[in-house]
């Protein structure tokens, strides 16, 4: 099942996912796109903090 259960990823839009090793993207759970593809997940966490202020 790909359910999120996480209460940090619900309460977001936009939540990090990661693809492989060193590829993070700023995934938009309303549109189910994804943005900023970053090499490290601090790197995206921060684009995903910017896009939920």
């Amino acid at each position: 099942m790909s359910q999120q259960t996480d209460a940090d990823t619900t309460d977001h839009r936009f939540v990090v996912r990661e693809l492989g090793p060193r590829c993070f993207v700023v995934d938009d759970t309303i549109t189910a796109l994804s943005y900023d593809m970053r090499f490290t997940r601090e790197a995206a966490q921060r684009a995903a903090d910017r896009r939920n202020a």
